[in-house]
């Protein structure tokens, strides 16, 4: 998707990432992100040492920050 020059995203979008993701881009460096037009963006970066497992817990780290991006933006 990243090397389709059309491909294009749309609406809000909050992108949480791990540090330890080797070789990751973050979506804000992306083609698809540069060639799109979002009403609302936000990137978080995590540092929990959980690898993917940090999404199948109930952590502050990124329960909070998704809470405030919602209230935010009027979801």
């Amino acid at each position: 998707m990243n090397e389709d020059r059309k491909f294009q995203l749309y609406g809000k979008i909050l992108s949480i990432n791990k540090k330890s993701d080797v070789g990751a881009e973050l979506l804000s460096r992306q083609l698809r992100f540069k060639n799109s037009d979002l009403k609302s963006f936000k990137e978080i970066i995590l540092n929990t040492g959980l690898e993917h497992g940090f999404l199948f817990r109930a952590l502050d780290e990124w329960i909070m920050p998704t809470k405030a991006w919602i209230n935010s933006n009027n979801l």
